[in-house]
């Protein structure tokens, strides 16, 4: 008996719509900037998609680049034609720390981690024939 095509595998799509999506985000993040935002009365959690960056943004409410709402929000907006990384270097001070990593980088990642699941899945698939 010969296993399933890999290409039957919801593992396999399931890879495929979120490499799409990547791709979708980090075209649209050229021209858009997009933040989600968590806050409480003291704490401040930000995830900016900018610039083809991710940067994860935390510190007190009253410091950070865009307006801080108590709870949970969502902006999007057009591309600032100044860049944000300046803006966040100069805020460290204030106690805001961020970490950006570059697009590709998150992207390339989850290729090689879903590829090697990928052959794993594979692999066990052709023992099971044994």
């Amino acid at each position: 008996m010969k296993p399933r095509p890999f290409y039957k595998w919801e593992s396999f799509w399931l890879g495929v719509v979120v490499l799409v999506f990547m791709g979708w985000a980090a075209w649209k993040s050229r021209s858009e900037d997009h933040v989600l935002t968590a806050s409480g009365d003291r704490w401040c959690v930000q995830v900016v998609k900018m610039e083809s960056r991710t940067a994860v943004v935390t510190g007190p409410p009253w410091a950070m680049v865009f307006h801080a709402t108590r709870g949970v929000s969502y902006h999007a907006m057009s591309r600032d034609p100044v860049s944000f990384v300046p803006v966040l270097e100069d805020m460290r001070p204030l106690g805001l720390r961020f970490v950006m990593v570059p697009d590709r980088l998150l992207f390339f990642s989850f290729l090689g981690l879903w590829l090697a699941g990928m052959i794993w899945q594979w692999s066990r698939e052709q023992k099971k024939l044994e």
